[in-house]
């Protein structure tokens, strides 16, 4: 069953529509998952990237930080920002996890790769929000430098149109070493794999 908030939005003098149902963000989800260890790739995803210049939204001492694992699965977090190391360090350390009532900000998905760009489908759970869905797009400088250039909010429904912001934010690597994924909330749903054999495969670990 499909079910849709409507919120009013007095600024637009318009209504604007917050689409939360499981089946509409099932139809937007357009990178399904799939291992692409072996791809030869044109980033880094040996550690994390974090923004060049500190986030302003953020408190002292605290950043958000993207994964890109070599699976072809991408996770944002919330941390403890680490003194500048000489060395890799256990980045997993410094994550402050989300809890089942509150999210800080935690998302876990699947990118793909196309020439020199990079695509993210991202999800959050809450407990009030339930499961909510962001669209990422990334420009690859070089191997260690990303520029998240479009953001887009699918679910936010404006005048028929979806949210999206152009964006220019600079994200730089960091070597370390990175925790096992917290993505099973994702990768347990069927729709989310390019190949259901696959999926199969997972459930059955």
């Amino acid at each position: 069953m499909c079910s849709c908030v409507i919120l009013s939005s007095c600024a637009l003098g318009e209504w604007v529509g917050y689409k939360m149902s499981r089946s509409y963000i099932k139809s937007i989800s357009d990178i399904k998952y799939e291992d692409i260890s072996d791809m030869k790739k044109a980033f880094r995803t040996d550690g994390y990237y974090a923004q060049e210049e500190r986030d302003r939204s953020t408190a002292k001492g605290h950043e958000y930080i993207m994964i890109f694992y070599n699976d072809g699965t991408y996770s944002f977090h919330y941390i403890n920002s680490p003194v500048e190391p000489k060395d890799s360090i256990d980045i997993g350390n410094y994550i402050i996890p989300s809890d089942a009532i509150f999210n800080n900000g935690e998302y876990f998905g699947m990118y793909r790769i196309d020439s020199d760009t990079v695509y993210v489908n991202k999800y959050r759970r809450d407990l009030f929000a339930g499961l909510e869905m962001r669209k990422n797009k990334f420009h690859i400088i070089d191997n260690e430098t990303l520029v998240l250039c479009y953001d887009e909010d699918p679910q936010l429904v404006y005048k028929n149109e979806t949210a999206k912001w152009d964006r220019n934010v600079k994200y730089v690597f960091k070597p370390a070493i990175l925790p096992k994924p917290r993505d099973k909330f994702v990768k347990k749903k069927k729709w989310m794999w390019k190949n259901e054999s696959d999926w199969e495969r997972y459930m059955h670990k």
